[in-house]
């Protein structure tokens, strides 16, 4: 487990934020019945998009 291996006092500080953001997530996750499969698809869509349009202004 990383938290483990942290080195110093904020890297452990920042592990730990980012293990109880992803705690929070997945309990909303639950609780709204939402696939998280589904946003991740959907997160790539909307990336995909953006990078076309960025390279359409070059």
């Amino acid at each position: 487990m990383a938290i483990k291996q942290a080195k110093t006092q904020n890297d452990l500080s920042h592990l730990i934020a980012l293990r109880e953001g992803v705690n929070a997530q997945l309990k909303v996750c639950e609780q709204y019945k939402i696939s998280i499969p589904d946003v991740l698809s959907s997160i790539q869509h909307e990336q995909q998009k953006f990078l076309m349009a960025m390279q359409e202004k070059l």
